[in-house]
């Protein structure tokens, strides 16, 4: 629920008109005004046979509407300065879903071009990636993803995070540790929690090669799993769980860049 201006015309007349309480509901198309709302408020409104016209208190005609295909539609029209606050709503939205995509916004406000922002142009600079030739997993739990992101600054509870990603359905699953060796205790609890919600036992973990990983190669072993590392200074062929790390941290930085933190 929000207020919205509005830009009317009457006769030769152009005006602007706020409307509060107004709800927003995706699955409508198109704008409607109850009219005993409009009454509460302290309005008056005439119908005849082609126009509606709204009053207000002192009886002067504020907005009026022409009977069309059974419809009254409300006479409007669009400045620039509404266009500006189009593009101001919209910057708001975007950082109020923590400067997600573009194009998502885009679909929820039905907006055709989108402002700049200095936020994501700073938190968001990425190196360029490279195409790879690994072979794909065909069921869920043939390949679980995994790798660590740390460690956070300054920070009071976990250090690190580490995440586990089914490489067909793409589900993550993050668990924050005290220190990297906490992995495999994170592991003992994701196994059950995958296997129990996909039906599908765990075939291969695929990680970079780090001690945390290496250390966890005989009880994968004992468990009938194998552990594929990637090459060293290769982080671009463990790609999937680099991207989930990739878009937290960017969900960090952007929370924290625009806290002022």
């Amino acid at each position: 629920m929000g207020t919205v201006v509005i830009a009317t015309t009457v006769g030769d007349r152009q005006q602007l008109i706020t409307i509060e309480d107004v709800l927003y509901l995706p699955g409508i198309e198109g704008n409607y005004l109850s009219v005993p709302t409009i009454v509460k408020k302290g309005y008056s409104v005439n119908f005849d046979k082609k126009v509606c016209k709204f009053y207000e208190k002192g009886g002067a005609v504020v907005a009026s509407a022409k009977l069309i295909n059974s419809t009254y539609v409300l006479a409007s029209w669009t400045t620039k300065s509404l266009q500006l606050n189009s593009v101001r709503d919209l910057s708001k939205l975007h950082r109020r879903l923590g400067h997600t995509g573009w194009q998502k916004v885009k679909q929820i406000q039905r907006a055709s071009s989108t402002p700049d922002c200095e936020t994501c142009t700073v938190t968001k600079l990425r190196r360029g990636s490279r195409a790879g030739t690994l072979a794909h997993a065909s069921r869920p739990g043939e390949t679980i993803h995994t790798d660590v992101c740390g460690k956070l600054p300054k920070s009071k509870g976990a250090e690190y995070w580490v995440t586990f990603t089914d490489e067909v359905s793409r589900l993550p699953k993050i668990y924050p540790i005290q220190r990297k060796n906490d992995v495999s205790e994170a592991f003992d609890e994701y196994m059950p929690y995958f296997e129990r919600l996909s039906g599908q036992k765990v075939i291969t973990v695929h990680s970079e090669g780090g001690g945390e990983y290496i250390g966890m190669q005989e009880k994968l072993k004992k468990l009938g799993i194998t552990l594929d590392t990637t090459p060293p200074y290769s982080a671009e062929t463990n790609g999937i769980s680099e991207r989930v790390n990739r878009s937290i941290l960017m969900l960090m930085r952007v929370l924290l860049y625009q806290s002022g933190i």
